[in-house]
């Protein structure tokens, strides 16, 4: 049988490299794996004007496209609700019939096999409507955060995209237990956990080489950014809860934010 599709696999994303986030590390670590395992994979990144324009990464064994897309920029005009509006509107026209329209043009020139939504916005709803055109199964990765109840309040429009999604991927049993309270059967559930890229890896091994092993009790570790909805905060405060009770773990927190200087504050007072 004739092959017909341009790619396998294409992840279509607006959290991407070279945004330096979780979800396009995990993104980058799945695509590094699917081309080692063969595949023909690659990734569409909406990206912000400025983001687009950035240095290029370094180069990956998958093959990256990058659309700029427009940014809402304040004026002194937007004290003026009729302003801000009419400002507002032709913005997202300018998204709309620019944006999307390359969106779609590149998936018809790429003829992707199967179309993952690396991250849920409203480009998804989009996006998957191009999938019914050009008959590419659709999957969408959830990352956790954008499904708690308060963000759902916000944009209901993510349950509709899972709805509409063929197979949902969740990056964690955590993240796997919200999705599955949702008001909608979602028939294709699967976890599958974020995967760490190549120079990620060995990063990591260096920096276990360069600390010394625990003398007692057992060794945690979170990897992330370093900001106060990740929760960190709380694992520090279980372990002192633990030392209260008699035992004792070491906790080594990888990451960088703006978070960092009250964690170690914590440490210290803990």
């Amino acid at each position: 049988m004739q092959d017909t599709h341009g790619l396998d696999v294409l992840i279509v994303s607006s959290d991407a490299r070279p945004l330096r986030g979780g979800v396009a590390r995990c993104l980058d670590g799945w695509l590094t794996g699917l081309s080692e395992l063969g595949y023909r994979a690659g990734i569409l990144s909406l990206l912000p004007s400025a983001a687009a324009a950035a240095e290029p990464a370094a180069k990956r064994p998958y093959r990256e496209w990058l659309i700029p897309t427009p940014e809402r920029r304040g004026s002194a005009a937007d004290v003026i609700p009729a302003a801000r509006k009419l400002r507002t509107a032709l913005f997202l026209l300018r998204h709309h019939f620019g944006t999307r329209r390359r969106v779609a043009q590149m998936i018809h020139m790429l003829r992707p096999g199967r179309i993952v939504l690396g991250f849920v916005d409203l480009d998804s709803l989009c996006v998957l409507r191009i999938a019914a055109q050009v008959g590419a199964p659709t999957a969408a990765v959830c990352h956790g955060s954008e499904f708690r109840p308060a963000a759902l309040l916000r944009s209901p429009f993510r349950v509709t995209v899972l709805a509409k999604s063929q197979r949902v991927l969740a990056n964690s049993e955590f993240t796997r237990g919200m999705l599955s309270r949702l008001p909608i059967h979602l028939s294709d559930l699967l976890v599958i956990q974020p995967s760490l890229a190549t120079e990620t890896e060995r990063l990591c091994r260096q920096d276990s080489e360069d600390t010394p092993a625990p003398t007692r009790g057992p060794s945690l570790v979170t990897v992330a950014r370093l900001v106060e909805r990740k929760g960190i905060q709380h694992t520090l405060e279980a372990l002192a809860i633990l030392r209260q009770e008699g035992i004792e773990a070491q906790l080594s927190i990888v990451g960088k934010g703006d978070f960092e200087d009250a964690l170690r504050s914590m440490v210290f007072r803990l």
